[in-house]
């Protein structure tokens, strides 16, 4: 009895990897294919896409990130998992790296064409302000030309 119980437990204990392994697996092309998603809305400037992936967004990077420190809690523990399977999470791994390089990327390029975007428009409204004429009074009382003395503008807000 007692040698039937010490049989499957580790068997039981390489399902149970192999189950967790395989969840892994499942989130990664979940996060893959919401990331490929983003960077699509975001090439194309559909912000109201993109907010509406942020909330399913965190919550499948609080479950990776869950499950990535609990298999890394016995890094040995994966050499007992089938080689195919340990090779799939390797390339789906690599994958999932080459889009979030890809979206952060071009989450970047976004940022700065937005930023340029409020630099001009601030530019604009700044040359606009102190080109004008204003009026003011002379000592005399006569009307005269002046020009504005200047003008602060500031943007608080961020992409």
């Amino acid at each position: 009895m007692k040698t039937s119980n010490q049989q499957t437990a580790p068997a039981a204990k390489t399902d149970a990897l192999r189950s967790d392994v395989m969840n892994v697996l499942s989130v990664l092309d979940d996060f893959s294919t919401l990331l490929q998603q983003e960077t699509g809305a975001l090439r194309k400037n559909d912000f109201d896409t993109v907010e509406g992936l942020q909330a399913h967004k965190r919550e499948l990077a609080k479950r990776y990130h869950d499950m990535i420190v609990q298999l890394a809690a016995e890094p040995k523990a994966l050499l007992n998992v089938e080689p195919g399977l340990r090779d799939k999470l390797v390339l789906a791994r690599t994958d999932f790296t080459r889009l979030l390089q890809e979206n952060l990327s071009v989450l970047e390029n976004v940022k700065k064409s937005t930023q340029r975007l409020v630099d001009k428009i601030l530019d604009a409204a700044r040359q606009s302000v102190t080109d004008e004429r204003h009026h003011a009074y002379a000592a005399s009382g006569k009307a005269q030309a002046a020009r504005s003395t200047s003008l602060s503008l500031s943007l608080d807000q961020s992409l």
